[in-house]
């Protein structure tokens, strides 16, 4: 990965920041579509700010010799693999990265819990199943997701229980995958619900990734989309900029929230040593530690968007 010199935070809080999921909503495009604009991001000066290709094992399974004609064992397709069935899928998938002779690898692992099953047996299960698609050196980080439920404030507590317990006895990351958005207003939790879950996992030291509606910069309200209505959608930065400074500093619930909730702020101060916003700093340093630890990526179907927003705002 070339990473530009001498961008200061903006380098530190970019870097691999977008894990493309084009293949789900709302883009929703065909695999052979969205496999063809991952290969041609990793072509783009900002190819830095790709993470990896988010996709499920069926989705992979239409994935043909062709299309990772672009690909090899040097630049392979970086996967992260979605499942909420992962004793079918992790076998499906095993069988075509062997297959595919180095082109693809598994570079993570998103699974979604049953919330009323035994989620101490579930992560146990999930690790026998990882075990095979570990490269040798490496082992798969897995990031757990708490569908949505009515009681999934206490599902996630559980969870977070359980991935403290977990990842103290096995060598992998193991962290969390929270879910900010969708295609209609029910999908998009509450700025309390979103803050809670950054400052919990925070406080635990759980890896967090993100997923779903995170489009632009900040939260705001979507006047052209009639499916999220008067609800505000989350912003990319304000979730970005709260995991940062919750994993850095002593920053309370209460201010969390503020962070997330923010949509009428002046623009955040970026330089070379770090960045500035509602009263709030976090160093370049302090960026880089805890992107490369704990506020890892998040999913979004377009690559496009948010990398646009932020050269409008003049980040890159």
């Amino acid at each position: 990965m070339v990473v530009p010199v001498g961008m200061g935070a903006a380098q530190a809080f970019f870097a691999r920041l977008i894990d493309y999921a084009g293949l789900f909503p709302p883009a929703a495009l065909g695999v052979n579509e969205a496999v063809l604009n991952f290969r041609e991001y990793l072509d783009r000066p900002e190819r830095w700010i790709l993470a990896r290709f988010i996709a499920t094992a069926a989705q992979l399974e239409q994935v043909g010799d062709d299309l990772l004609e672009g690909f090899s064992a040097d630049a392979p397709l970086d996967l992260s693999l979605v499942t909420r069935d992962a004793r079918k899928d992790l076998p499906l998938a095993q069988q075509k990265i062997a297959s595919s002779s180095g082109r693809i690898k598994a570079g993570a692992l998103e699974v979604a819990v049953d919330p009323k099953g035994d989620l101490a047996q579930q992560l146990s299960t999930i690790e026998g199943l990882a075990q095979p698609l570990d490269r040798p050196g490496s082992s798969l980080p897995v990031y757990y997701e708490v569908p949505l439920c009515d009681d999934w404030p206490a599902v996630f507590g559980r969870l977070c229980d359980q991935i403290a317990l977990h990842r103290g006895a096995v060598s992998r990351s193991v962290g969390f995958k929270l879910r900010c958005g969708g295609v209609e207003k029910q999908m998009i939790p509450s700025p309390e619900r979103v803050a809670r879950a950054i400052h919990t996992c925070a406080a635990r030291k759980i890896p967090i990734k993100f997923t779903a509606g995170l489009h632009q910069p900040f939260r705001h309200i979507d006047q052209l989309d009639p499916r999220t209505g008067d609800v505000p959608i989350h912003g990319y930065f304000n979730i970005f900029f709260a995991a940062l400074v919750a994993s850095s500093t002593q920053a309370t619930l209460p201010e969390i929230i503020s962070i997330v909730s923010e949509m009428h702020s002046l623009r955040p101060e970026f330089d070379q040593h770090g960045i500035r916003w509602l009263g709030h700093e976090v160093s370049t340093q302090q960026i880089e530690a805890a992107r490369s630890t704990v506020v890892i990526s998040y999913g979004s179907c377009s690559f496009e968007e948010p990398l646009q927003a932020a050269r409008d705002l003049g980040w890159l």
